[in-house]
C-alpha cells in the first residue's frame, strides 16, 4: 500500500479551501488537480464522485467561470 498525503487545495476568487488525501509524490496543488481529473477519466464511479464533490467544494456555482481551482 503507497504512503498518503493531506494537500490543501484553494480557489482565492470565492475564498474556498478543500483538503484531499493524494498519494505522496503527488505535492503540487496544479498536480493535485491534475492526479484527480486523470483518476475521475480512468477510475469509477467513486474518483468521479470525488472530483465531483472537490468541485462543489472549491466553487458552489454551477454556472461560474472562476476556472475552480485559483491558489493564492
Amino acid at each position: 500500500m503507497s504512503k498518503t498525503h493531506k494537500v490543501t487545495l484553494v480557489n482565492s476568487f470565492h475564498g474556498t479551501t478543500c483538503t484531499v488525501l493524494v498519494p505522496e509524490d503527488v505535492n503540487d496543488p496544479q498536480e493535485v488537480w491534475r492526479f484527480l481529473l486523470e483518476q475521475a477519466v480512468h477510475g469509477g464511479a467513486a474518483e468521479r464522485r470525488r472530483l465531483a464533490r472537490v468541485r462543489r467544494t472549491l466553487c458552489p456555482w454551477r454556472d461560474c467561470r472562476c476556472g475552480v481551482l485559483r491558489p493564492a
